[in-house]
């Protein structure tokens, strides 16, 4: 029920603000959503499939500086330790470090949101309906490292490139991926040219034939037995590569997927192609790449949240300023209709069920469990940290 009621007061303040262009009071409802998410995040109690790993290592391995872990090491970075070590002097309580983490990434989030365009509900509703809960209840090394990549990408898009690339190395210092920022500079400088653009678009489509061709379960199977990765990572990678729900697979393309590629590759080419924007379109392309990798290889998706909140910043102003020009006669109608198609497939991954589970994968967030009533279900709980 509480994700409803987030869900559909997000639906209501985009529907005022963004598409019927209201402006009373929409500061204050927007002060008055970024507390709710953050007091949603931050009162949680055991939600998500990796929180009780959290709660459980922020108990046992913070009580004194140690910035090798044993086993740990390799995969918790010097920010994530040093903040869990810092915190844990004040407080073993778990809540208040998940008070400074699920305040710092909505924050972050909604920050990014004011700063980058004037559709900020729509776009908090899209973070709402597909990422929200992974962030503050699942990922939550990552989704600090996705927090200070906002900051990156907005500084080096504004040519302040020594904050820039302090944001960046912040990122990194909680989780490896985002060296995936670096490649982001590359739109920053390329300069618009009709040959350049059909030259990425014709490249982009060569990647995803190829993709689409691949022995995905051969080629993991080959980097994994390589030793280039690193044992906690190749420990890792083979993890999610047997992994039912995250290891790589045929590429397939249902309606909900369809419907969302279609809608990703639109976006994209409005923002290089009309716009001349390379710097965002830049950033949409490499999100597109990330997406359909996403299908083929489940736990890509870890990588493309870099480029989530980006993207939805430029799907919430194609839709609305396409549909406020000579459609504006069915405007709301436009918008609706694009927002349902845009859900379709995140909601449909909601209700996946596990192979050989009676669990779906909503079910690590639902019922919702707060700290003022500390009820799980134990037998759910030893499933997904399993």
């Amino acid at each position: 029920m509480i994700y409803i009621i987030s869900l559909l007061l997000c639906l209501f303040l985009a529907w005022r603000y963004d598409v019927c262009g209201y402006t009373k009071g929409k500061w204050n409802w927007y002060y008055i959503l970024l507390a709710w998410f953050v007091c949603v995040s931050g009162f949680q109690y055991m939600v998500g499939s990796d929180m009780a790993g959290y709660m459980e290592s922020y108990q046992r391995d913070y009580y004194k500086l140690r910035l090798d872990l044993g086993d740990l090491g390799g995969r918790f970075q010097p920010g994530w330790i040093l903040l869990s070590y810092y915190c844990r002097q004040i407080t073993d309580d778990f809540v208040f470090f998940k008070f400074i983490h699920a305040t710092f990434v909505n924050v972050a989030v909604f920050s990014f949101f004011r700063r980058e365009t004037k559709y900020v509900f729509l776009c908090i509703t899209l973070y709402a309906i597909t990422t929200y809960l992974i962030f503050n209840f699942n990922v939550l090394r990552q989704s600090f490292a996705i927090g200070f990549m906002l900051y990156y990408i907005s500084y080096l898009k504004r040519d302040k490139y020594v904050l820039a690339f302090i944001f960046l190395f912040a990122a990194f210092m909680f989780h490896n991926t985002a060296l995936i920022g670096l490649i982001i500079p590359l739109f920053k400088f390329l300069k618009y040219d009709k040959k350049i653009i059909v030259a990425i678009f014709v490249l982009s489509i060569m990647f995803v034939y190829f993709l689409v061709r691949l022995d995905m379960d051969t080629l993991l199977s080959t980097l994994i037995d390589s030793g280039y990765l690193g044992n906690n990572i190749e420990e890792q990678a083979e993890m999610y590569a047997e992994s039912q729900k995250f290891g790589a697979r045929e590429v397939g393309i249902g309606l909900g997927r369809l419907a969302q590629v279609l809608l990703t590759i639109f976006v994209v080419f409005y923002f290089i192609w009309k716009k001349k924007d390379l710097y965002a379109g830049g950033i949409g392309l490499i999100y597109l790449l990330m997406l359909v990798t996403n299908y083929a290889i489940p736990i890509m998706f870890r990588i493309r949240q870099y480029f989530d909140m980006s993207f939805y910043v430029m799907f919430s102003m194609v839709i609305i300023e396409l549909s406020s020009g000579r459609l504006k006669q069915i405007k709301h109608f436009i918008v609706a209709f694009f927002i349902v198609i845009y859900s379709l497939y995140p909601f449909k991954e909601y209700f996946y069920r596990y192979p050989g589970s009676p669990y779906r994968y909503i079910d690590q967030y639902y019922p919702y469990h707060s700290i003022f009533n500390p009820d799980v279900d134990h037998r759910k709980k030893i499933y997904f940290k399993l």
